[in-house]
């Protein structure tokens, strides 16, 4: 009677721990159809020729593969994908062990997708340094998020069809220049335009008597709609003035400012294409143009182009603040590397292809992370550190003939007084501070 009880329980708890493990089992498959399921949806199915999920036992040692074929996933639903894989294929592939531990999961898929598997981030490597499973799991779920966000989509989904209300589109009239610099302007900032065109934007100037060494040099500033009737027609005027403004159909706010910028690189790829670099620098930025010069000189350009800048490593996503995004904007928690936004340089043969890409990427509000970051990684361009370009916590210069005498590109946090000072110190440096760099003049 004992041991009749004994096997009862020992065939209970044989019982309990195979429906344990083929419930493990299924989950993972579960979570490999979702991937797949992922994968259809970001427009890339094509691309994907088999899925598989390897597994082991304890010991160590591969008990074998579930593989699972094109027809696998291709119905329409998930339900329906995971509805194909029975107990007994997952039961054959590991020889009939349900003692197992699912290690691995690898999608394969041809040379056509555009996605490349992403490295893992310091925070995931510290969680995973114990190797276990339920990581592996997290860690395929976030490798599927981002290859969906990272795949094209295939029809527009961020379309910039906004009218130009201002073209401005004699600026490269004369022949496109060395350098474009670009300056997201808000539209009542005349007074700001002002300053930046009588510094800086002097080398736009063709009478300008300061030289660049034969480098071309154009200034134009992006604007939106400001609402003001009154605003817009004063805009009108100082575009007739000085020709160097470009104004679209959009409002202008700060969560159009990716907008803003996309619709910049449209206007360079039809009005301004031919241009070696775009230097895009904030209104509070001033930029060392001859320092600037000199230094896109000695950088050896390709076909591949490049992007220039200060560059965050390891970015994080806001979800709360001034810098939040929404999940359906960005569904990752982690930026790619990208260059602050205060200022960055582009190379112009990039231009028409980031704007090509964009319109199939969600749109998302943070622009120097969408152009820089995300933008590069599409196009697969060079993202350049460069330790002389300004960031968002950078201090404002206070001795401007020390700024000047420094190996620093541009700096941020300049007013109006500041910038004309900047602009003398760089540009008369034995003049205005002789062998002096800590005068203040």
């Amino acid at each position: 009677m004992r041991n009749s009880s004994m096997k009862k329980i020992t065939r209970v708890a044989i019982l309990l721990m195979a429906m344990w493990t083929t419930s493990l089992t299924f989950f993972v498959l579960m979570d490999t159809t979702g991937y797949l399921t992922s994968m259809r949806d970001g427009g890339k199915r094509r691309n994907i020729t088999t899925a598989a999920v390897l597994v082991k036992d304890d010991d160590g040692s591969i008990k074998g593969t579930v593989n699972l074929k094109r027809k696998s996933f291709e119905a329409k639903t998930e339900t329906n994908i995971s509805s194909t894989l029975s107990k007994r294929s997952v039961q054959s592939a590991i020889n009939n062990n349900m003692k197992v531990n699912v290690v691995h999961m690898e999608i394969r898929k041809s040379n056509g997708s555009i996605y490349r598997r992403p490295e893992r981030t310091n925070q995931q490597s510290s969680v995973c340094n114990g190797n276990q499973d339920p990581c592996k799991i997290i860690l395929m779920r976030n490798e599927a998020a981002e290859r969906r966000y990272y795949t094209m989509r295939k029809t527009k989904v961020n379309p910039i069809e906004h009218e130009y209300l201002i073209t401005s589109g004699q600026l490269c009239d004369s022949g496109p220049p060395y350098v474009l610099m670009v300056v997201p302007s808000v539209p009542k900032h005349f007074q700001p335009r002002q300053v930046i065109r009588t510094t800086m934007g002097r080398f736009a100037k063709p009478t300008n008597k300061l030289k660049l060494a034969n480098i071309s040099f154009k200034l134009v500033f992006v604007v939106g709609r400001d609402g003001d009737t009154q605003t817009d027609k004063l805009i009108k005027n100082e575009s007739r003035t000085y020709g160097d403004v470009v104004q679209a159909d959009f409002i202008d706010s700060y969560y159009n400012l990716t907008r803003k910028m996309l619709v910049t690189l449209k206007w360079v790829s039809i009005f301004c294409a031919e241009i070696e670099y775009m230097l895009k620098a904030d209104e509070d930025v001033f930029v060392n143009i001859p320092l600037l010069m000199k230094y896109l000189k000695s950088f050896p350009q390709n076909i591949k182009g490049s992007i220039h800048g200060h560059v965050y490593i390891s970015p994080s996503v806001e979800r709360l603040g001034k810098w939040a995004v929404k999940l359906n904007e960005f569904p990752l928690s982690q930026y790619p590397r990208y260059a602050s936004g205060n200022s960055y340089v582009i190379s112009g043969n990039l231009i028409p292809r980031m704007f090509m890409v964009s319109e199939y990427l969600p749109y998302m509000p943070i622009e120097d992370a969408f152009l820089t970051g995300i933008l590069s990684k599409m196009v697969e361009t060079n993202l350049i550190n460069h330790a002389g370009f300004t960031h968002f916590s950078d201090k404002q210069p206070l001795i401007p003939c020390e700024f000047a005498s420094s190996n620093r590109i541009s700096v941020t946090k300049v007013t109006s007084s500041l910038m004309s000072r900047l602009w003398k110190a760089c540009n008369w440096f034995e003049f205005y501070c002789g062998n002096n760099s800590t005068s203040k003049f």
